[in-house]
Order: C-alpha cells, then sequence, then structure tokens
C-alpha cells in the first residue's frame, strides 16, 4: 500500500536516485538540500512497504502553487503515486491554482497531467538543452484538494 508523507532529510539521497533514474535533467542531493527547509516549500514522498518510490516538491509563490519536481520511480508508476502526491500537494492551500512546467516530449507526463485536470496555457521555446525540447507550461485551476 502506498502512503504519503513529508519528506525527510534521510528521504533526499533516494529521492536524488529516482530522480537520477527517471529525468535527463534530475536533481542532485546539493539540489534537493538547497530547497529543503524553506518556509513555502513543500517535500512530500511516496512509499510502499517503507521503501520511497516518488516524490514531489512544490513551491507556493504568492497567489499559485508550482510543481518543481515529481518522480514516481519505473517499477511503481500506474499504481496511483502520482495521483495520491499531487492530491497531497493540492490540499495545501487548496484554493491556490497549480502551475508547471515539463518536456513537450515527455509524454507519460503529459499524459498524467492532462487527465489529472491541467490545461496547456503556453510553450517555452528550446526551455530545456539535454536533450533539446521544448517546455509545456500546465495550470491547474479547479483546485479542490483531490482529482483522479
Amino acid at each position: 500500500m502506498i502512503e504519503i508523507s513529508r519528506m525527510t532529510e534521510s528521504d533526499i539521497p533516494t529521492a536524488a536516485e529516482i530522480s537520477r533514474r527517471n529525468s535527463p535533467d534530475p536533481w542532485t542531493e546539493s539540489t534537493f538540500v538547497s530547497f529543503f527547509g524553506k518556509s513555502l516549500t513543500a517535500f512530500l514522498v511516496a512509499k510502499e512497504d517503507g521503501k520511497l518510490c516518488g516524490f514531489l516538491i512544490g513551491s507556493m509563490i504568492g497567489e499559485y502553487k508550482s510543481v518543481e519536481i515529481l518522480a514516481v520511480d519505473l517499477p511503481y508508476r500506474r499504481k496511483g503515486a502520482a495521483t495520491m502526491l499531487m492530491n497531497s500537494f493540492a490540499k495545501l492551500s487548496p484554493n491556490l491554482p497549480i502551475s508547471l512546467e515539463v518536456r513537450k516530449h515527455n509524454a507519460a507526463a503529459v499524459a498524467f497531467y492532462e487527465k489529472y485536470g491541467f490545461t496547456k496555457c503556453a510553450v517555452r521555446k528550446k526551455m530545456y538543452n539535454d536533450p533539446p525540447d521544448d517546455g509545456l507550461v500546465y495550470i491547474y485551476e479547479k483546485n479542490t484538494g483531490s482529482n483522479l
């Protein structure tokens, strides 16, 4: 059974490893540490049987929330972890819309966000370098704290 909780400092090495395995632009441990503990940042983890299988880092900026990074390790995908992480993030300041950016060619992430209810609102040409890709900007405004 997958459970969502707040990330602890001891989760950072595993989260960084998941990021390395699942992203062309992975966050390093030092990136996690630089965000960790900031007052307007949410650090959420998904664990199955005590093993970290995914995470979401989000910021609360003025009148909206932003997903900085969301990753679920490959063996745990399609088991609801991403939806549970997003629902937990949405419940924090539930009246605020959520924004995010995703690589145009990350078909699985684009499909997830669109199924969740995000709407594409902009394209940032050549936003990513390695490999080159456009960035898609999405917004979720019907934030009730629960979806899917």
